[in-house]
């Protein structure tokens, strides 16, 4: 595989990575932010820029909002993104401290777990050198001392970054030209839309996020309207997380080539 700008080069069958920041056109890391219902990434691969019947097309989702990652214990723990309240980071002219959130931005940021303009719901960023290579931080945690005030050594900070990382498997491609897009989406779940359904015929669920496949195709079964029933079977048949009436679109990279060529079986003997 090989990257000319954002346009893709591979053999087919090859197995190839995407893994790149986002940054906004002020060059700030692409942010996703808290008041977003389910965000997830998608990323579509097609064989043609419009949909047509019978071409390939599959989209690929990654939740913006929550990951599982593997222990040393071999088992896996829910852990959730960094989301924040605004799309701009702070400038903070002195560096990463405490001190200087409280001077300039104190009309904005408070230092209260309870609100939603707490200090560890916004992002910071400082340019060290004034090169303009800047590094980005946000608050994890902190504790407030005796008076109230932030104790300076409590206070956690760890550096940002927006990065896309997604393994595709090829085996399944043809040689040809494909187009790829990035979009982030958010809204209603297609799970939280069942619920509603189920919820208007009068019947019970078991809670969110816990069915099995078992309890999908059951849940699904039970839909009276016909037309509804089969709509949701595709959804859940095509595994998209979201209904198709977005809350929010963000094209993070506009259509661009994948060229596939041909990989001579056997290689070189």
């Amino acid at each position: 595989m090989k990257k000319l700008g954002d346009e893709v080069y591979i053999q087919r069958g090859e197995v190839w990575s995407l893994d790149f920041a986002v940054r906004t056109t002020k060059n700030h890391p692409f942010v996703v932010l808290k008041n977003w219902l389910n965000p997830y990434l998608a990323i579509t691969v097609a064989a043609a820029l419009y949909e047509q019947r019978g071409d390939y097309r599959e989209t690929y989702w990654l939740d913006l909002q929550r990951k599982y990652v593997e222990q040393q214990d071999g088992n896996w723990q829910l852990e959730y993104l960094k989301r924040f309240i605004s799309a701009e980071p702070l400038f903070l002219p002195d560096g990463f401290e405490v001190e200087d959130i409280a001077t300039y931005y104190n009309d904005k940021i408070v230092f209260d777990k309870d609100s939603d303009f707490d200090v560890t719901n916004f992002l910071f960023f400082t340019d060290p050198y004034s090169d303009g290579n800047n590094i980005y931080k946000y608050i994890v945690s902190y504790e407030l001392d005796g008076g109230g005030q932030v104790d300076e050594k409590s206070v956690v900070w760890a550096e940002y970054d927006f990065r896309i990382i997604k393994q595709f498997v090829t085996k399944n491609w043809m040689e040809q030209a494909y187009w790829y897009d990035i979009k982030v989406l958010a809204g209603e779940s297609v799970q939280e839309h069942l619920a509603g359904i189920l919820e208007g015929q009068g019947i019970t669920y078991k809670s969110l996020p816990t069915w099995t496949n078992e309890d999908w195709e059951d849940y699904l079964n039970l839909i009276e309207d016909i037309v509804v029933r089969e709509e949701m079977w595709r959804l859940y048949d095509e595994g998209a997380p979201l209904m198709p009436t977005y809350d929010t679109k963000s094209l993070l990279l506009e259509p661009t080539p994948i060229y596939v060529s041909a990989n001579i079986q056997g290689g070189v003997k």
